[in-house]
């Protein structure tokens, strides 16, 4: 057997790059949780994370490997996530949450008139209800 080390470090350094890019996923996937706060939604993103993460190491072992996970492709998607949490994570999540802010307000902004609207509308009728 044949062992092109070449390769090797190409497929450590795309599983590196892959752990990274999952980390990032996984920040925008927290921003969501804390931005939205609905039940029952970090499990789904969570549930949806993994298998995503699962999904993107079978087919990084699948197109370099033969599909035969080895334990540098952990390694390295591990390593990746690790750097970026340990880095990029701590300036993209504020900046996630702060873009998330300016969302939320200029949602609010643009809803406003449909929500003074509904408001009117529900006085309107509690009056009819009394004059009834």
């Amino acid at each position: 057997m044949h062992v092109d080390t070449i390769g090797q470090a190409a497929v450590f350094a795309q599983g590196f790059l892959l752990g990274a890019a999952l980390g990032l996923l996984y920040d925008g996937m927290r921003t969501l949780r804390r931005t939205l706060r609905l039940p029952g939604l970090a499990f789904v993103l969570d549930l949806l994370f993994w298998l995503g993460a699962a999904a993107a190491l079978f087919a990084l072992t699948l197109l370099w490997d033969d599909g035969q996970v080895r334990i540098y492709h952990i390694a390295a998607v591990s390593l990746g996530g690790g750097a970026y949490f340990f880095t990029l994570s701590r300036l993209v999540l504020p900046a996630l949450l702060w873009l998330a802010d300016r969302i939320r307000a200029l949602w609010r902004l643009v809803t406003a008139p449909i929500r003074l609207a509904g408001r009117a509308g529900k006085k309107f009728l509690e009056n009819q209800k009394k004059l009834f």
